[in-house]
């Protein structure tokens, strides 16, 4: 986690988002069930999210980011193909 000496903006915690998409990208979303895919973002990707909110308090956009990146991994969108989310997994707040 980095050291804030300066005031908090989305840069700041831009890798985040970055190492939740990159865990994800790893994962094969299309052979996995939706139970599995929903263990997944409850157990890795938002743990990730947690550990950064022990020490402060993560900017809307950046728990936006991760709420966008974990429901993409779970209906099986991608940035360039967009699917429709019945319904929503997991919050960040």
């Amino acid at each position: 986690m980095p050291l804030l000496h300066s005031r908090v903006t989305k840069v700041t915690y831009s890798n985040l988002v970055d190492k939740v998409h990159a865990r994800q990208a790893s994962w094969k979303s299309k052979i996995l069930s939706a139970t599995r895919r929903a263990t997944l973002i409850q157990a890795i990707t938002s743990a990730i999210a947690v550990y950064a909110m022990q020490t402060s308090k993560l900017p809307m956009s950046i728990c936006e980011d991760l709420d966008k990146v974990n429901r993409n991994f779970f209906w099986g969108g991608s940035e360039k193909k967009h699917k429709v989310h019945f319904v929503s997994v997991g919050s960040c707040v």
